[in-house]
């Protein structure tokens, strides 16, 4: 049974339910049905465990930015980097920025990312954003950075030594 007959079976868990609000959000996200994934998203985010609302924030702001709805979008992801500043949050919002020719926030975004970690999944976001922004000799720099950033997520280790 997919989210959406769950739903629809059990429609009462859609009030009260984060999982049942977020995953049939995402399942019409998925299917292209944004207009239909937006109500049980935000129903999402207004019922979310404080451990989750940030992904609740980021879907619903991904389904704005697929609707080319860049200020509710904005707004999402805004929420999402202020309730955990993650490396994907801080992409979608320095994307966004990106989209509506806001490059120094987009950059500016970025480098607070990098301030808090120097990871390489963070690294390697803003190499892509100096490519596209037309900075090719910065982005060859920072992607050989990258290349000897610790991981998100993963403790550095320095070599040598275990755990």
């Amino acid at each position: 049974m997919d989210a959406i007959q769950f739903a629809e079976q059990n429609s009462e868990l859609l009030l009260t339910s984060f999982n049942t609000s977020w995953n049939t959000g995402w399942a019409y996200f998925k299917l292209n049905q944004h207009s239909d994934a937006i109500p049980h998203l935000q129903r999402a985010c207004s019922i979310a465990p404080a451990s989750y609302s940030h992904v609740a924030y980021w879907a619903l702001g991904v389904v704005w930015m697929e609707l080319e709805k860049y200020e509710s979008a904005e707004k999402c992801f805004l929420k999402s980097v202020e309730l955990k500043s993650g490396h994907l949050n801080r992409t979608m919002l320095a994307f966004i920025y990106l989209l509506t020719d806001r490059t120094d926030e987009a950059e500016r975004i970025h480098l607070e990312g990098l301030e808090e970690k120097r990871t390489q999944e963070r690294l390697e976001s803003y190499a892509d954003f100096l490519g596209a922004t037309g900075r090719v000799e910065e982005e060859a720099i920072i992607l050989l950075e990258a290349k000897e950033a610790p991981q998100e997520g993963k403790k550095y280790t320095p070599e040598g030594s275990r755990r």
